[in-house]
């Protein structure tokens, strides 16, 4: 999961390469990208069929309201913030408050504003999107050991997932 505003800072074209290295390794992941883009959102569409992910990426172009916010947390397995600017991120306190594994690059982590007892959270170098994948399957293996989870009940909670999305669109 990808959360909040979509702003060019926030690396998100260094998630979405991520992700396809991660398919490259036969890893499933998908990725959910839900907040405003306040970049051009087809700059992104055009990565993600370039790389052949669309039925893994979800790029959800809209202002989240409180109400639906849980939903995408508690729907995620990690939240990424792969920043390569900007100074901190909320997103990454809500991810954390929802128990969710974080992977972060050190454009965001100075070590007071994440408090170093998180264990929950993986710091990789900024603009790197092979570190990234790397974070991820890694925070993803982590997950794995402390919530068990047959292949159907995950590939139930993304098409749940995808239903909700759907329904909120009217």
């Amino acid at each position: 999961l990808l959360f909040g505003l979509i702003r060019p800072y926030k690396g998100l074209r260094y998630l979405i390469e991520a992700v396809s290295l991660l398919h490259r390794e036969a890893c499933s992941i998908r990725l959910v990208v839900a907040g405003e883009f306040w970049d051009d959102i087809a700059h992104y569409r055009q990565q993600v069929q370039q790389l052949q992910l669309e039925p893994w990426v979800l790029l959800e172009d809209r202002y989240i309201p409180n109400e639906e916010v849980a939903l995408y947390f508690s729907a995620a397995d990690v939240f990424a913030a792969p920043y390569v600017g900007g100074s901190q991120s909320g997103a990454v306190s809500l991810a954390l408050g929802f128990g969710l594994p974080v992977v972060a690059t050190d454009a965001i982590w100075d070590g007071e504003t994440l408090s170093t007892e998180y264990d929950r959270i993986t710091v990789v170098p900024s603009a790197d999107a092979q570190a990234l994948a790397a974070g991820i399957s890694q925070a993803l293996q982590c997950r794995e050991r402390q919530l068990p989870q047959q292949p159907e009940a995950a590939d139930e909670g993304w098409r749940q997932l995808a239903e909700a999305v759907e329904r909120l669109r009217g």
